[in-house]
């Protein structure tokens, strides 16, 4: 018995060692998804950073992962051989508008995947070929009070074959 108690002396001990080191860790609030995916986007190192006239920044990069987003999401559609996709950014719905073209073939088929953000103004566009696995993903983000106005577009089509399977998202969030 006494051997008992020490052994469940020294485990409470244990636990309560666990859950002070762990307390500050989980008091740390969590960063936001967009801090995630710009961070994500530069230290791949593979990206371009856009200032237009209207206070907007754009930032454009390949990412092989996949990520989460929420919004307009097409999960997996097939381009034969083309696929376009157009979104409307109200000042209303958020500062901070995302879309990625992720290329989820399985026969090893190429994407080329071009990302336009038009502020009518000025407009930011990048084309990329993208292998099975990887992801084109385009950030744009008012750097004034306001929310941001204009348009995500995207058009992928299959490179030397007649489709190729591919996963289309966008959002709009306020951060």
């Amino acid at each position: 018995m006494k051997r008992f108690r020490q052994f469940a002396s020294m485990l409470l001990a244990l636990s309560l060692a666990l859950s002070i080191v762990a307390l500050p860790a989980a008091a740390v609030e969590p960063e936001t998804s967009e801090d995630m995916l710009e961070a994500a986007i530069m230290e791949y190192g593979n990206y371009n950073t856009y200032e237009l006239s209207d206070g907007t920044t754009v930032i454009v990069g390949v990412l092989p992962i996949a990520s989460t987003y929420g919004g307009y999401d097409i999960e997996k559609g097939v381009a034969r051989p083309t696929a376009s996709h157009n979104y409307q950014c109200t000042a209303a719905e958020g500062n901070y508008c995302r879309s990625a073209a992720y290329n989820i073939d399985e026969n090893d088929t190429s994407l080329t995947a071009t990302l336009t953000y038009d502020a009518s103004v000025d407009a930011v566009s990048e084309t990329k070929k993208l292998a099975p696995g990887e992801r084109l993903v385009m950030v744009a983000k008012s750097t004034t009070s306001g929310g941001l106005t204009g348009k995500m577009s995207a058009v992928l089509t299959a490179v030397r074959a007649d489709s190729v399977t591919y996963s289309y998202t966008v959002d709009q969030y306020w951060a």
